[in-house]
Formats: C-alpha cells, sequence, structure tokens
C-alpha cells in the first residue's frame, strides 16, 4: 500500500511525492508576486488574494473553474471585474468542486498569466489612444 500525506486541503490523502509539487506551485505564486490570504475547501474549491494591485477570486465547482480580479474587492463576483477567466473541468457533476488543492494552485498561475497578458494589451492600447 502507498503511503499517504495529507493533502494541502486536508480532505483528500495525496501520495507521497505530492509535497514536493505543492511546494514547488506555491513558490511559483510566490514568483507571480501574488499573495493568497485564503485558500481550500471543496464544493467550491476558493482561493483568494491579491496580485499586481488587483484582489484575486478563484472557484472551482461542478465541472468548471473560474478566476476574477477586480480593482476593490467588493467588484469580485460582480460585473465590475477588471478581468475574468472560465474554463471547464471535468467529466463527473462535480469534479472541479473535489479539486485537488495543489492542481487549483496550477489554474491560478495560469489565471495571472492570462490577466497580466490582457493588462498589457490593454496599456499598449491606451498608449497609442493617447499618442493620437
Amino acid at each position: 500500500m502507498d503511503d499517504i500525506i495529507p493533502s494541502p486541503n486536508g480532505n483528500q490523502p495525496n501520495p507521497v511525492g505530492q509535497e514536493e509539487t505543492d511546494a514547488a506551485l506555491l513558490l511559483a505564486i510566490q514568483d507571480a508576486e501574488a499573495v493568497i490570504t485564503t485558500a481550500g475547501g471543496n464544493c467550491p474549491v476558493q482561493i483568494e488574494g491579491t496580485v499586481d494591485d488587483h484582489f484575486f477570486y478563484f472557484r472551482a465547482r461542478g465541472q468548471r473553474w473560474s478566476c476574477e480580479f477586480a480593482t476593490k474587492e467588493g467588484d469580485l463576483c460582480t460585473e465590475n471585474v477588471s478581468f475574468r477567466v472560465e474554463q471547464p473541468y471535468g467529466d463527473e457533476p462535480f469534479a472541479a468542486g473535489w479539486m485537488p488543492l495543489s492542481e487549483a494552485y496550477g489554474f491560478l498561475i495560469a489565471a495571472i498569466g492570462q490577466f497580466r497578458q490582457y493588462n498589457t494589451v490593454v496599456a499598449v492600447s491606451r498608449r497609442r489612444r493617447l499618442k493620437q
């Protein structure tokens, strides 16, 4: 039988070796200069924090995950978000809600990258309009 260690979210067991993956993902989040204020749960899995002077809210529930970014914390989960990405996940009705937290961290890193790419495009577009 495989040795089992607790997962970061405390709900699902991970095989030995998962700790290194989790640590690498947390370092990648730190390298992205993101600060996580809360993380965990099931149905939904949720991660909240800040990056680049924006608040973010990651949520995985049902068969989808999403991540929103807003300049004001109160704008999260409203039509006033600055950027939102959403993707399908899994084949089972509640697959995303049982996503391992380490996998959610990976999707968060990807969402931060997309958010930054979007902000770069918006900034370039603004500079072009100002020059005209």
